[in-house]
């Protein structure tokens, strides 16, 4: 769904479309103007309700505010029939108009290529686009397209598809907006894929998080390569101070327990939190790693002892 940032910047944009400068002295006042002014219109706009929505923007704001499904759906096809072309709207409708999964799955494939189709009638897989499609607000709706058909082969073990996707968009956007390289990095884990994933990992060195680290400790362990996975598992109780507690939580099948704290404290990167959320999201790699964790547990706890 569009955000409010993603409104602003568009009408930003039309506003400078419509009052060419030629200086930075002009585009900063410009700027300051338009952003007055926005904000003026905001604060007087009456209150978004199904009288006063005219826009398929408007239309899918009350879809994502709707209490029903049923409302939220009404609204997302209103959007639609505005505006045919909307992708944001089009993906709404898709998600909450299917009734099994495997509904949802032929919806959003017919959906990603209606999609692509439009973004190649629309010029914008031109060399000089590829690599900034989360930069361009006019492809972003397409790059949240590819996240959830991603999501949605992940979940009926299309994890192929679903590694392709999530290349197709750390292609089409390096600097990874929306998270793709974590999913991929999972699926790697899965399918056992280590020059791939050691490849990413090189890719996105900076990254020291869990949602790589983990996987990644995992993989090796499934290759045999016990030293790379205890490398990286003492990297993972490095950078996350919770990491002993998860693994002896999964270890131990005491999860139930912890996930209970979720959303306690509102998201924290490096917690428990950030266990928990790889786990609510990339299931199917720690239901087939059971002697990981238990070794890992084994492992973690001779550190303890060594460092006492």
């Amino acid at each position: 769904m569009k955000m409010p940032t993603e409104n602003f910047f568009k009408a930003l944009q039309d506003y400078l479309d419509e009052h060419p400068c030629e200086t930075e002295e002009e585009l900063n006042r410009l700027m300051q103007e338009f952003s007055q002014k926005y904000n003026a219109s905001v604060m007087a706009a009456p209150s978004l309700t199904e009288k006063t929505a005219t826009t398929a923007d408007d239309y899918l704001e009350l879809s994502g505010e709707a209490p029903t499904k049923k409302k939220a759906l009404m609204y997302a096809q209103k959007a639609l029939a505005l505006e045919p072309d909307h992708l944001d709207a089009a993906l709404a409708v898709t998600e909450l108009s299917a009734q099994t999964p495997n509904e949802l799955f032929e919806g959003m494939q017919a959906l990603r290529e209606k999609a692509t189709a439009q973004m190649e009638e629309q010029g914008w897989f031109d060399e000089e686009n590829i690599g900034e499609f989360y930069s361009i607000l006019e492809t972003r709706p397409y790059m949240r397209v590819l996240e959830k058909y991603a999501d949605v082969a992940m979940k009926f073990g299309m994890n192929r598809l679903a590694a392709a996707t999530c290349e197709e968009m750390l292609r089409l956007c390096p600097n990874d907006n929306l998270g793709a390289r974590y999913s991929l990095m999972h699926v790697y884990a899965l399918l056992e894929e280590e020059p791939k994933a050691a490849a990413l990992m090189k890719q996105y060195i900076n990254d020291g998080s869990s949602q790589m680290l983990l996987p990644l400790s995992i993989l090796y362990f499934k290759l045999n390569d016990r030293e790379k996975a205890e490398q990286y598992l003492k990297r993972l109780a490095e950078v996350n101070k919770d990491t002993k507690r998860f693994i002896e939580a999964v270890a131990k099948d005491k999860m139930d327990s912890i996930m209970q704290e979720a959303g306690v404290m509102g998201y924290r990167p490096d917690t428990i939190e950030e266990y928990i959320e790889q786990v609510n999201n990339y299931t199917y790699l720690f239901v087939t790693s059971a002697a990981y964790f238990d070794w890992a547990l084994t492992k973690l706890k001779k550190t303890k002892k060594k460092k006492s």
